[in-house]
């Protein structure tokens, strides 16, 4: 029997965690880009009009991209605010927000058995 395809893309129109998700995560990777290439051409300004030698200009540099490299753990924290509040905007609930709703229902379950039994 011929097995039928199944379609894993997401339907035009329509906007999954996983999508946004990963456009948030693309624009974070731009912007971290955009800084870079924005640093190199100052201190490349600051070096052709000698406020500092080629040297200073290249550890400038080094310096910032080392900064941006051990600050990693907070451009995550900012990720994960911005996706936050970003399914905030959207409506869509939290893992948190699930478990507590998923625990009332069970919570509510327990007294609708108990009121059944009586």
């Amino acid at each position: 029997m011929a097995r039928k395809a199944t379609n894993k893309r997401e339907p035009k129109g329509k906007t999954t965690r996983k999508s946004l998700a990963k456009d948030i995560w693309l624009a974070a990777l731009g912007a971290c880009s955009l800084a870079e290439e924005e640093a190199t051409a100052f201190v490349k300004k600051l070096v052709e009009r000698g406020s500092l030698s080629g040297e200073e200009g290249k550890n400038l540099l080094d310096e910032l991209k080392a900064k941006l490299k051990s600050g990693g753990g907070d451009i995550g924290r900012l990720l994960e605010i911005g996706v936050s509040k970003t399914l905030e905007r959207f409506n869509i609930p939290s893992k948190d927000e699930i478990r507590e709703l998923t625990r009332k229902v069970d919570e509510l379950v327990k007294k609708m058995d108990t009121f059944r039994s009586k």
